[in-house]
C-alpha cells in the first residue's frame, strides 16, 4: 500500500511524502521532486547546468573528489536530473498532453543498511553544493558547448 503524508519542511513549507514498499531485494530508492512551475522562463536554460553542478561538484564539507568517492562507496547512485510529464488529472487519470509538469529530481539508491548515508549525502547535496564554483561552471559550459558542436 502507498502511504501519503503531509510533512513540514524547513522554512515553514509543506511537502507531500509518498512511501511504499517494493520488492527491491534490500535496496532503498530515494526520489525527491521539486516542482519547477515557479521557475522564471528566463532561467529554464540554466537547469541542465544546475543539475550537473549539483551532481558533480563538492559540498561545503567534501570537495568534488571526496564527495564523488563517498557517493560511490556509500550508495549505488545519487544525482540530480529533470523530469517532465503530463499533469495527472484527479483520481490519477492520464493527463492532457497540453498540460505538463516539470520537476527537478534528486534520485538515489543504496542497500538498506546504507540508507542513512544516502539521506545524509542527499541533504548535503541539496543544502551545500558549491554552486559558487565559477571555474568549474565555466568548464562544464565549455564541455557542453563542445559536445553540442560535435553533434
Amino acid at each position: 500500500p502507498i502511504e501519503v503524508d503531509e510533512v513540514a519542511v524547513a522554512g515553514g513549507g509543506r511537502a507531500t511524502l509518498l512511501t511504499h514498499e517494493l520488492p527491491t531485494d534490500g535496496l532503498v530508492y530515494l526520489n525527491v521532486g521539486f516542482d519547477l512551475a515557479r521557475l522564471p522562463i528566463d532561467d529554464v536554460p540554466y537547469v541542465p547546468l544546475l543539475c550537473r553542478m549539483m551532481s558533480e561538484l563538492g559540498t561545503d564539507t567534501l570537495d568534488e573528489t571526496a564527495f564523488s568517492r563517498t557517493v560511490s562507496a556509500q550508495t549505488g547512485s545519487l544525482g540530480v536530473s529533470t523530469m517532465t510529464s503530463a499533469k495527472p488529472r484527479p483520481g490519477g487519470a492520464a493527463g492532457s498532453p497540453d498540460e505538463a509538469v516539470a520537476m527537478l529530481m534528486l534520485s538515489g539508491r543504496a542497500v538498506a543498511d546504507k540508507a542513512p548515508q544516502l539521506f545524509d549525502l542527499a541533504a548535503d547535496m541539496l543544502a551545500s553544493t558549491q554552486l559558487d564554483n565559477a571555474e568549474r561552471a565555466v568548464a562544464m559550459l565549455k564541455q557542453s558547448l563542445a559536445r553540442a558542436e560535435a553533434a
